[in-house]
């Protein structure tokens, strides 16, 4: 026997109160979430580029382990090194000498800046590169200043991505990658993420003798 199911029961399209109901509820959690993931992105990208840190200083440290505990800043160039830079401003070449114990150029652009990475190391300059190399770090000399971000309000590192911390009279972040925050790789292989008064105290002991 042929059973028709009523009119009303078969209905299920939605009426258009309904959708506007659906589409009005929909406006108001996106509203919601979308500031929440705006304000967590900063923070994932620092979170990154301090994972980016930490892999550059296992480099520089494999580098020199292999180089009677030298950083490639103070290692000649036909030893491997890139000590002939040292007071150029050609800070990608210091990095450039760890493109055996780095796995790719990536590493070394921050997700928050306006600098990309390298398609290879063939290409890679300091025009990719988003941290600035402390060229007197020492493996002996656990706190000082091994790497970081390049946001540093240091005439030395905004000119050129080269730290000395010799010279460095006053020092602190400037807001076009973290907030006036950023990161810090000591010698020691630790990396922290460090405000301008934090950033301060880690330059007065820092100094190397």
């Amino acid at each position: 026997m042929n059973m028709r199911i009523p009119f009303r029961q078969a209905q299920t399209a939605f009426t258009l109160i309904e959708l506007i109901l659906v589409v009005a509820i929909i406006g108001i959690l996106a509203s919601h979430l979308l500031p929440a993931l705006a304000k967590a992105k900063p923070k994932v990208y620092q979170t990154r580029c301090l994972s980016n840190l930490k892999q550059a200083g296992i480099a520089f440290h494999m580098f020199a382990h292999d180089h009677g505990n030298l950083f490639p800043m103070t290692v000649p160039q036909q030893s491997g090194g890139s000590l002939e830079f040292a007071q150029t401003g050609d800070a990608f070449r210091h990095f450039k000498a760890l493109s055996n114990e780095l796995s790719t150029t990536r590493i070394l652009a921050c997700p928050s800046d306006t600098r990309t990475s390298a398609p290879d190391w063939g290409s890679f300059d300091n025009s990719h590169l988003s941290y600035f190399v402390g060229v007197d770090a020492k493996m002996n000399y656990p706190n000082s200043l091994l790497a970081g971000d390049r946001n540093i309000s240091h005439d030395s590192v905004l000119r050129s991505n080269i730290l000395q911390t010799n010279f460095a009279i006053t020092v602190g972040w400037t807001t076009n990658l973290h907030k006036a925050r950023g990161n810090v790789l000591f010698a020691g292989g630790h990396v922290l993420q460090l405000d301008t008064p934090k950033l301060q105290e880690a330059f007065r002991g820092a100094i190397v003798k």
